[in-house]
C-alpha cells in the first residue's frame, strides 16, 4: 500500500533521480487505481443495501451525503494525482533527471 503523504509532491522545478521520478509516477498511478476500486466498491454496495427493508429513507439521506462529500474529495484527489503523474513522466520523457543517481 501506497503513503498517500508521498504522492502530494510538487516535482516541478526540482531535478530527481529517474528513478524517483518513476516511483512518483507510479504511486500516483496507484493511488487513483485504488480510489477508483474504492468507489466501484462503495457502488456494488450502495446497490445491494437498497435491498434490506430496514435500511430506511435517514439513512439513505445521511449515506448519500456522505457518499457526495467523499466523491467530491476523491475527484480532488485524483486531479492532483494526474497532475503529479504528469508533470513526473514529462520530467522522465525531456531528462529532466539528476543524472547523478546513485
Amino acid at each position: 500500500m501506497i503513503n498517500i503523504a508521498d504522492l502530494i509532491i510538487d516535482t516541478d522545478g526540482k531535478k530527481l533521480t529517474t528513478s524517483e521520478y518513476q516511483k512518483i509516477a507510479n504511486n500516483a498511478a496507484a493511488g487513483i487505481d485504488y480510489v477508483l476500486c474504492g468507489m466501484k466498491s462503495i457502488g456494488s454496495l450502495m446497490f445491494w443495501a437498497a435491498g434490506n427493508s430496514d435500511y430506511d429513507g435517514q439513512m439513505v439521506k445521511v449515506d448519500m451525503q456522505n457518499l457526495g462529500m467523499l466523491i467530491e474529495a476523491n475527484a480532488k484527489f485524483l486531479e492532483r494525482m494526474l497532475e503529479v503523474e504528469s508533470s513526473a513522466l514529462y520530467n522522465l520523457k525531456e531528462g529532466k533527471t539528476d543524472d547523478n543517481e546513485q
